[in-house]
């Protein structure tokens, strides 16, 4: 009679392959497809959504909310800024005023200085008296940081901050 004998099989415990979790961000539109023909082609949702977001597939130019950006370099702001910076930032955001040894008086005709002050009289109060502040001092965001997530990663007042002064962080209709 013949007899066969079997190899004896090894069993090798399973690979176990261990991958780092990647994290997706999905937009809901890309604002790159069919921008040729938006007119057209892009549901209004995605016109709204791509024009806050992105500026792209906008009916008109968005528009220029600021003209400066007060916040870029203040910290140098005597040396750094043009004097078209200083004036406007001063005026909008009493930021970047030229110190003037000049003072004033802040009650007097105060219930009219919105239309009888001049420019450097409400300046000075708002900015050393508190009154007569046209443009109530407000935080600001680097709306740039984190945009790639903002639904997730910006607090409500930096979403309401941006969308207001750049377009940007809107909720979708």
């Amino acid at each position: 009679p013949t007899t066969t004998t079997q190899a004896p099989t090894t069993t090798q415990p399973p690979t176990t392959t261990t991958q780092a979790p990647t994290t997706t961000i999905s937009l809901p539109f890309d604002c790159e497809v069919g921008l040729n023909n938006f007119q057209f082609g892009w549901l209004s949702s995605k016109k709204v959504w791509c024009c806050s977001n992105e500026r792209r597939g906008c009916a008109t130019p968005a528009p220029v909310m600021e003209s400066f950006e007060c916040e870029v370099a203040y910290d140098n702001w005597q040396a750094g800024w043009s004097e078209e910076k200083k004036t406007w930032c001063c005026q909008n955001h009493q930021k970047g005023c030229v110190e003037t040894l000049e003072t004033f008086d802040c009650d007097q005709g105060y219930t009219s200085f919105a239309t009888r002050w001049s420019q450097p009289k409400q300046a000075w109060c708002c900015k050393s008296m508190g009154r007569a502040c046209v443009h109530p001092v407000q935080p600001s965001y680097d709306c740039e940081t984190d945009f790639y997530d903002w639904a997730h990663r910006w607090t409500l007042d930096k979403k309401a901050w941006c969308c207001q002064t750049s377009g940007r962080g809107c909720a979708l209709p």
